[in-house]
């Protein structure tokens, strides 16, 4: 939008006056513009997935040096374009204190200042586990921004987003302990997952995100790679594990594709957690791809294990002859596809 609003008001002014770079007006304004569209390539997602610490970091300096163009630019500053930018500038400080304090109450109480996690490094990934000073109820789709000031001289500033991919809950339904899990890729989470200590202090800012309507369906099929799973097992744990569905359910599956066998520990006790609830009434069945070793499979306990690289078309074709009535389909985080095979 802001983009848009920028070149709208350039094709509106050369009608009033040529451009003309020599004149400084202009010039600052073009400035201004130039910084405003790179501020907003640094949080494209393709892009900013790849690196995300410069990301950020160009996303929130250059956005502050459009924004003192833009008032150079001005050439009445105190007028109404001026009085709103100057507004908008407020609003965004009190958004800013808004969180902020939010960010403050959620880890410190009088008994606790921030959360204490637990650092697991597995195969090509980091789980944290932690209790949150002041617990909240878990829904699947949620995730938050984690700061851990303990991994490097500078990781106080950084704010890196987490998937809760599991959690334990108290009697009153909030969550009591609670486990995030991040693939390892380089700058932050490289250096979470090579520091020696195996605890550490961390400030939770959420919860974030918007869950999956699964009120009107009697079949789920999530299919998931490499660490996408974390987005999927907390819609396994509310289906059977708290069975947080109205509706009875007929059967549940999961199609996960990892790169690595070893990947198939970062969920192996969850998995099995949710198996032996599921003992009485057989709902749920997992189906693991694994592209390290020749073709083969095996089979286990209410599951497979598949060595070799899937064809998709053939295995989801496979596993939607196994439900009756509609069907849920859920690929990672965001490709969603409803279906009715009744």
């Amino acid at each position: 939008m802001a983009i848009f609003q920028s070149v709208l008001h350039i094709i509106l002014s050369i009608q009033i006056s040529p451009f003309d770079l020599r004149e400084v007006h202009q010039k600052n304004g073009l400035i201004a513009m130039v910084s405003i569209g790179v501020s907003t390539l640094a949080v494209v997602p393709f892009i900013r997935r790849h690196a995300y610490e410069v990301c950020m970091k160009l996303h929130l300096s250059i956005g502050v040096f459009a924004v003192v163009m833009v008032w150079i630019h001005m050439k009445d500053r105190y007028g109404l374009n001026g009085k709103l930018l100057i507004s908008a500038i407020g609003l965004l400080i009190i958004n800013t204190m808004f969180y902020g304090a939010r960010e403050l109450f959620r880890n410190i109480t009088r008994s606790q200042v921030m959360a204490v996690a637990q650092r697991t490094p597995l195969a090509g990934a980091v789980r944290l586990d932690f209790t949150p000073p002041r617990p909240w109820e878990v829904h699947a789709g949620d995730y938050v921004y984690l700061r851990a000031p303990g991994v490097h001289p500078l990781s106080f500033a950084e704010s890196h987003p987490f998937n809760i991919i599991w959690w334990d809950q108290d009697k009153s339904g909030r969550a009591s302990r609670i486990q995030l899990i991040s693939r390892v890729h380089s700058g932050f989470t490289k250096d979470l997952s090579a520091i020696s200590h195996g605890s550490l202090r961390v400030l939770v800012d959420g919860p974030y995100g918007k869950a999956l309507n699964t009120r009107y369906w009697d079949n789920f099929l999530f299919v998931a790679t490499d660490i996408g799973i974390s987005a999927q097992m907390p819609y396994l744990k509310e289906l059977i594990d708290l069975q947080r569905h109205p509706r009875r359910l007929s059967r549940v599956s999961i199609i996960w594709v990892v790169e690595d066998d070893q990947h198939r520990d970062w969920v192996t006790d969850e998995v099995q957690h949710l198996l032996d609830v599921d003992a009485a009434y057989m709902l749920f069945h997992w189906t693991t791809y694994s592209k390290t070793k020749i073709d083969t499979t095996y089979v286990a306990r209410r599951g497979r294990m598949v060595f070799g690289n899937p064809h998709m078309k053939t295995v989801l074709e496979e596993e939607f002859g196994k439900f009756s009535g509609n069907v849920l389909l859920s690929g990672e985080t965001t490709a969603t596809t409803y279906l009715d095979l009744s």
